[in-house]
């Protein structure tokens, strides 16, 4: 049967898994995520995930095992948790996906957090993004960068980093989406669901309709990339989310406001 695999065309055998296909395209043993019709499939699932006719998939490498975007942590400094203290707790309630983000801060303070949180995402296994600074993550090899719309274009970043770093964009409409596939990126943070306080300088909001309407448009193009929510959501918004055709979730407030950040990470991570 025939697949789509990054935009190539790829022919497999029957029932074949997500499993049997990373070793049909010998994929290594770590650093991959795979996303099958823009959902991405959690390593542990992959002996068990049958491929059909027609499906498409994103393969994304990285430097870090069982990557997965089905939910980002975004860093937040507030009254009560340091940076660090707000990435580890997300670590652990499960989450395997966490971006450093520290606007209008210097590059050195940004590189001292950043070399901390590396550490202890290794500790668990997980994928480290540091939000803008492309260099920052070449020099001490972080996983990948995440790019806001006022940032490094993808394209350039992508000539720095070459192929084997995550680079993600921001987008709040499909030209967005469609600017970043087109320049080589591996996943998009949309947004913003609805007004949120973490972020200055807000682009309009999304709502589930924009959502849909950006995920229908990327079928219609033929664009296949893991597209990360994000923008004042709360975990009683992520099952309609997710409906929409959403890959996953990249969540900051929500989880740093509830009385106990571990626990909200767990209960997100098991709906």
């Amino acid at each position: 049967m025939k697949l789509t695999v990054n935009s190539k065309e790829t022919e497999v055998k029957d029932g074949c898994t997500v499993a049997e296909l990373s070793t049909f395209l010998t994929l290594p043993e770590k650093g991959i995520a795979i996303a099958v019709n823009n959902r991405m499939v959690p390593r542990i699932e992959w002996e068990k995930c049958v491929l059909h006719p027609n499906d498409s998939l994103v393969v994304i490498k990285a430097a870090c095992e069982d990557k997965t975007v089905e939910l980002q942590f975004i860093t937040h400094f507030t009254d009560t948790y340091s940076y660090y203290d707000s990435a580890r707790m997300a670590l652990e309630g499960g989450c395997r996906w966490i971006q450093l983000r520290m606007k209008d801060t210097s590059v050195d303070e940004v590189e001292r957090e950043a070399i901390r949180l590396q550490g202890l995402c290794k500790d668990y296994g997980a994928t480290f993004i540091i939000d803008d600074h492309v260099e920052l993550v070449n020099k001490i090899h972080a996983d990948g960068v995440h790019l806001g719309k006022k940032d490094m274009p993808v394209a350039e970043a992508r000539k720095i980093l070459g192929k084997e770093f995550i680079i993600g964009g921001t987008a709040n409409t499909f030209d967005d989406v469609k600017m970043h596939y087109e320049a080589g990126a591996d996943y998009i943070g949309c947004g913003p669901f609805r007004f949120t306080t973490t972020k200055k300088d807000l682009s309009p909001v999304l709502g589930l309709e924009g959502y849909r309407s950006i995920i229908q448009q990327m079928k219609e193009a033929d664009i296949h990339l893991p597209i990360v929510a994000i923008g004042g959501i709360t975990l009683e918004d992520i099952p309609s989310i997710m409906e929409t055709g959403i890959t996953g979730i990249a969540l900051s407030g929500t989880i740093l406001r509830a009385k106990d950040p571990v626990a909200e990470t767990k209960r997100i991570m098991n709906l």
